[in-house]
């Protein structure tokens, strides 16, 4: 007994680690969108259920007059992305990360390789003012990715989303890598000034390769809602029929009846 109940404790500690290491590995989580996002600019309800991630890490010129964060949500056919940026300078002026816009770069399988081999490894960059622009991994993203933008002042939003190349990752506890980083043209000659990311640099150059993004786990799973007819409603609501009952008095009255009549007769054929 004794022996069975250190392995049995020994089986918790592993799956204790195991679980816990698996958590540690993701650095955020996207989770599914059981309400889908219309890609309009808006921000739904529905990007109140999944994580931020937010841009704190300072490029050049310490991230001058840029904040923003982005959030991820997935379903069986899309990822679909959230970018709210503050920006003190938009200028609309120049073209991709020459001016104000939002890299996402992605590796859905995370490949964890140099460059961004795959179909499904890819950079969108987006800009407020409604073009997208590629300059590493797949060149057709920017021909697929879905999105709008809208500008509110010194801030925006912009909705986008993208088929999944590999539908295969669109499941609870898939892995992929991610990273996003905001640029800002402060004096408008069409050149970057200043950017900030989610994901630190630190030497990995996260542009170039695949294996230097940070983990987002997908989570979360489909509600299925049962549909309830009309009849089904309206007998839902209807009162339950009275329960049948038996008056016993009643009963032992008749009987009592009945045996009288057969004495009565039973005394005049006498």
């Amino acid at each position: 007994m004794k022996r069975i109940l250190t392995l049995a404790l020994t089986l918790v500690v592993i799956l204790t680690a195991v679980s816990v290491t698996v958590f540690a590995a993701a650095d955020s989580t996207a989770e599914y969108a059981n309400t889908k996002p219309k890609i309009d600019g808006v921000i739904d309800d529905v990007w109140a259920t999944t994580a931020k991630q937010e841009s704190t890490f300072k490029g050049d010129k310490d991230g001058e007059g840029i904040s923003g964060y982005t959030s991820l949500l997935w379903d069986e056919e899309y990822i679909y992305y959230l970018a709210v940026v503050k920006d003190a300078t938009l200028l609309q002026a120049g073209k991709g990360a020459s001016t104000d816009s939002v890299d996402l770069w992605i590796s859905e399988t995370y490949s964890d390789s140099e460059g961004y081999p795959k179909d499904s490894d890819y950079h969108l960059c987006l800009t407020p003012y409604g073009t997208s622009h590629y300059y590493i991994g797949n060149k057709s993203s920017t021909e697929a990715v879905q999105f709008e933008s809208k500008i509110t002042g010194d801030s925006y939003v912009i909705e986008a989303r993208m088929k999944w190349y590999d539908p295969s990752v669109a499941k609870t506890g898939s892995v992929i890598g991610y990273n996003v980083s905001f640029n800002n043209d402060i004096d408008g000659d069409a050149k970057r000034d200043s950017w900030i990311s989610w994901q630190p640099y630190d030497g990995r150059p996260y542009w170039a390769d695949t294996k230097a993004l940070n983990k987002v786990e997908l989570v979360g799973e489909k509600v299925i809602v049962v549909e309830t007819t009309a009849a089904a409603k309206a007998a839902a609501k209807a009162p339950a029929a009275a329960a049948q009952t038996f008056d016993f008095t009643s009963i032992a009255l008749i009987a009592m009846a009945a045996a009288g009549i057969s004495l009565t007769a039973a005394k005049k054929r006498r």
